[in-house]
This record gives C-alpha cells, sequence and structure tokens, in this order.
C-alpha cells in the first residue's frame, strides 16, 4: 500500500518500523499513563474504569512535569461535543501545550481530537458532534499499516472495526480537507474521514483519535478488544516513540 502523505507534513518518510515484541499493553515496568477524562457522563466513567484495569493514574489536570516514568496524558472527551474542563480554558490549554513541548506524549480521543487545533500543532479546525446512536459501523484503514498502532489488529477486508453502532461526542475532519500537517496514520473505509493523526509538538508528540471510533461508554461493542488494543498501543507508542 502506498502512503499518501499531505504536502508540508512535519515527518519525513522513515524506514520501516519495528513493531513491539509485547501483545496488549506494551508499556514497559514505571511506565505510566495519566488520565483526564473531560466530563462525568458514561464516557468519562468508562474511561476511568479502563485506566484504573491497567493501573494509570486519573488526574484532575495536566502535570507540570511528567511524573517518574510517565511522560503520557490521554485527554477523553465523549460526553459533550463543546470544549470542557481543562480544554476548555486558555490556562488548561497552555499547561498541556507546556507538557507536550517538554518531550512528553499526548493522547486525545472523542472530542479531545479538537484540541490538536487549539493547540497549534494543527491549522485546521476541526468539527464537533455527537453523541449518537445510529445503526452505522466504525472501522480504520491503515495508511501506515507498520506503525506500532496497529500491531496485532487484524484488518477484515482492509478496515478494522471498533464498533457496530452509535458513536460519543466527536471531534474530525469531515469536511475541512485535513489534515493539514502532521502524519496521517488511519482513513475511514470510504476514505471521508482521517480520524487517526500523530503530530509533533516542541519536542513531544500528540496522536488523535476521533470520528466515531473511541466508543468507549458502549459496553455491548462486539469488537472492544480492538479499541482497547489501539488504545494500549498508542499509549505505549507515545511512552517510546524512539520505535518508529
Amino acid at each position: 500500500m502506498r502512503v499518501p502523505w499531505k504536502q508540508g507534513s512535519v515527518f519525513r518518510v522513515l524506514p520501516r518500523a519495528v513493531l513491539p515484541l509485547c501483545a496488549g499493553v506494551c508499556l514497559a515496568a514505571g511506565e505510566g499513563v495519566l488520565v483526564l477524562p473531560l466530563g462525568d457522563g458514561p464516557e468519562a466513567v468508562a474511561v476511568r474504569q479502563f485506566a484504573v484495569v491497567r493501573g494509570w493514574r486519573v488526574v484532575a489536570s495536566p502535570p507540570a512535569a511528567a511524573p517518574a516514568g510517565g511522560g503520557v496524558l490521554w485527554l477523553h472527551q465523549g460526553d459533550a461535543a463543546q470544549p470542557e474542563g481543562v480544554g476548555a480554558t486558555a490556562a488548561g490549554r497552555a499547561a498541556i501545550r507546556a507538557f507536550v513541548e517538554a518531550g512528553n506524549g499526548l493522547l486525545l480521543t472523542g472530542a479531545a481530537f479538537a484540541l490538536v487545533h487549539d493547540l497549534g500543532a494543527e491549522p485546521l479546525a476541526p468539527r464537533r458532534g455527537g453523541p449518537g446512536d445510529d445503526a452505522n459501523p466504525a472501522a480504520i484503514v491503515p495508511v501506515l499499516p507498520n506503525h506500532p498502532a496497529f500491531a496485532g489488529l487484524r484488518p477484515v477486508e482492509e478496515a478494522i472495526p471498533f464498533s457496530d453502532r452509535g458513536y460519543p461526542a466527536f471531534a474530525d475532519f469531515h469536511g475541512s480537507g485535513g489534515p493539514s500537517r502532521g502524519m496521517l496514520l488511519g482513513r475511514s473505509p470510504a476514505g471521508v474521514e482521517n480520524p487517526l493523526v500523530e503530530y509533533a509538538l516542541g519536542k513531544g508528540r500528540i496522536v488523535a483519535l476521533g470520528w466515531r471510533l473511541p466508543h468507549y461508554g458502549y459496553p455491548a461493542n462486539p469488537h472492544r478488544k480492538n479499541l482497547e488494543r489501539l488504545t494500549d498501543n498508542l499509549a505505549a507508542y507515545l511512552a517510546r516513540p524512539e520505535r518508529w
């Protein structure tokens, strides 16, 4: 598969990646993840439970500096479309940006995807919407299939399924033509959405997962394991991005 690199990408073409040797959670001992759910609805509750199972620490605000063995902050917003919590204030966004620029990793999921614009990594402003309950599925076609994000995930007819219906509050590049910077990792099966993107910001990196994919508050999801595996992969990659 040829890689459709975006003009103006902040990344250069690199050699074939070395995939992680472990399965599932690939974080080494002492590598922690700080989780900051935005909101108090079912999506926020589900993400807190997800974090506790993995031994990740739930926090209320971005840290002033990376904790010992840490260096990854995950913000998920799935209960409301408009900015909430630290993402809604200039001071909060400045703290998040400083954390990443210092050389740490940031994972943005759901409507928090839109922070790529607010943090200055992406010039185009994503749309926001949701949540909703429809019968449409969600899947990703890997653009860079050897990226650590997709370790252990197997496509079905080129696409990896992540949900069979419904969606959380979301942000995406629909109608904007984005991303205009960064590195596109995955697109929707129809090629209309670009829901998985990686950016460089200062010394750190951002991975944003949007559209209808990160539906953590859907307990009956038959593709839940794929969503969990993708999340684990992204956290592990952001903890040690030198693997790519």
